[in-house]
């Protein structure tokens, strides 16, 4: 039976364990995958996707002795019909492509254990759509309150900007969609490929840390882009208009995998995220998110 959308992983993998760092082996999907059962007796499979053989720059995927390529992006794979593994009928959406995702409100909690709804990380909606002529791949989401960053930043210890992020995968790329925010309402809207840090573990090098660079040079490798928030109505609907160039050229028939839309708080931009930050945990702390599904405009 047929799970994964695309292959998962490239190359070799290592089946000895720890022992891998005696052959440097690839141990990129760490302990492969699992599979799960939901209280109706779907499957769900969790698996990390390395398929977008992303390696930390200048590195490139032709010798891979000391640094392994492919990000592991977390997946969960569920069954949505037949029989399951309770001997019943299970049932659930498809992977057909459909135009957006809703969230409930209300479950964007900080910390998570006992903390309470951040309005300003509430993610309540994703949604992706063309242009007339193709030429801009509008990314919407929507948020309960994106009037008030100071507050939101302010909520969130350590934290000096927010961000919105969509992400997706085309063929064996991830491609995003952001807005930053600071404390003084300056808003940025911009685009890319995702970038890894390659951090060192039981096997060599591997890709650890997933970024999201604003735009600028050198490690800023993200296309600026123009964008809008409108916080007449409850939710604030963000809204970010990417010049299709700018992440792989998608055309009408492209299919844009795993879509999913989230809300970042960090204390450094991304594109400013090194070996350094990503050894001492200074990464962004996702607090909200809806995920996710497979867009083809229609």
């Amino acid at each position: 039976m047929k799970v994964t959308p695309h292959p998962m992983h490239y190359d070799d993998v290592c089946l000895q364990g720890s022992a891998c760092i005696a052959s440097q082996g690839n141990r990129n999907l760490a302990d492969f995958f699992v599979v799960n059962i939901d209280n109706s007796g779907a499957a769900e499979i969790v698996y990390d996707d390395t398929s977008n053989k992303l390696v930390q720059a200048p590195g490139t995927c032709t010798v891979q002795v000391a640094d392994h390529c492919g990000a592991g992006v977390i997946t969960i794979a569920r069954q949505s019909s037949g029989l399951g593994l309770f001997g019943t009928k299970v049932s659930g959406p498809s992977n057909s492509p459909v135009s957006g995702l809703s969230d409930p409100a209300g479950d964007a909690r900080y910390a998570v254990i006992d903390g309470t709804n951040r309005p300003g990380m509430d993610i309540r909606s994703s949604q992706l759509s063309f242009s007339p002529n193709g030429s801009t791949l509008n990314v919407t989401m929507q948020v309960t309150d994106l009037a008030n960053p100071a507050m939101t930043i302010a909520s969130i210890p350590g934290a000096t900007n927010v961000q919105y992020l969509t992400r997706w995968q085309m063929g064996n790329t991830v491609y995003y969609a952001a807005m930053e925010n600071n404390a003084l309402n300056q808003p940025i809207f911009y685009a890319g490929a995702m970038k890894t840090i390659d951090l060192c573990s039981v096997s060599a090098c591997f890709p650890h840390v997933l970024t999201y660079p604003e735009p600028g040079g050198g490690t800023f490798t993200g296309k600026a882009e123009t964008g809008s928030i409108d916080c007449t109505t409850t939710p604030c609907t963000l809204t970010i208009s990417v010049k299709v160039a700018d992440v792989g050229g998608p055309t009408g028939a492209s299919l844009l995998e795993s879509v999913g839309a989230y809300s970042l708080a960090a204390a450094i931009q991304e594109g400013a995220e090194n070996n350094a930050s990503a050894e001492s945990d200074t990464v962004p702390l996702e607090i909200d998110g809806v995920c996710c599904y497979n867009f083809r405009r229609k």
